[in-house]
C-alpha cells in the first residue's frame, strides 16, 4: 500500500496483513518484518534509518527505533482507518484518517492528539516541508495547510480546491 525511503538503498514497504518489507540493498533484495498486527498497514514513514510508524486500518499506530527489527504498537485513541503518516522529526508527526481524523504528537507517538479539522471528509495524504508548514489532502476536494501564522502559534486551515 505504501513505500518510505531514507535513502538510495534504504526502505520500507506496507501493505495487507500487517505486511512490512525492508530493502538495504536499493530493492535488489527484500526482507519481511514482523509487525505483530493483522490489520491492513495503509501507509509507512521513516524520519531517519532508525525511526519509523506505520498507520492502517482500525486506527493501528506501530512505531521502531531500530530500523524495523521490532515494531511496537502505539495508542491513537481513534478506531478509524488512517491513511498517512507524516514524521517531521524523531518526535514531532502526524497522521490523517477517515472522517477527518487527524492526529498530532510531538513526542514520537507516547501520546496522540487529536485536532479538529472541520470535515468529515476522508483525509488521505499529508506532506511537510518544515515543522510549522504542511498539507493534509483527502475527498470531496479537501485541501487543509498548517502554517505558522506568527511564530509562536502555527494554524491549521481549509483551503479551497479548485
Amino acid at each position: 500500500n505504501d513505500i518510505s525511503a531514507v535513502d538510495a538503498q534504504q526502505a520500507w514497504i506496507v501493505g495487507a496483513g500487517g505486511y512490512a518489507l525492508h530493502t538495504e540493498d536499493g530493492g535488489q533484495s527484500w526482507k519481511e518484518q514482523t509487525t505483530g498486527v493483522a490489520s491492513s498497514l495503509r501507509a509507512v514513514h521513516f524520519a531517519d534509518a532508525k525511526h519509523g510508524w506505520a498507520v492502517g486500518n482500525n486506527g493501528v499506530i506501530l512505531s521502531t527505533v531500530n530500523g524495523g527489527a521490532r515494531w511496537q504498537q502505539q495508542t491513537s485513541a481513534t478506531q478509524q482507518n488512517l491513511n498517512d503518516v507524516f514524521f517531521v522529526s524523531v518526535k514531532e508527526g502526524w497522521a490523517a484518517g477517515d472522517r477527518g481524523t487527524l492526529l498530532h504528537t510531538t513526542n514520537g507517538g507516547e501520546s496522540w492528539k487529536e485536532e479538529a479539522p472541520g470535515t468529515r471528509s476522508n483525509l488521505l495524504r499529508l506532506f511537510f516541508t518544515t515543522p510549522d508548514c504542511g498539507w493534509a489532502v483527502g475527498t470531496n476536494g479537501t485541501v487543509f495547510s498548517y502554517g505558522a501564522k506568527d511564530a509562536e502559534r502555527p494554524t491549521l486551515k481549509t483551503q479551497e480546491s479548485k
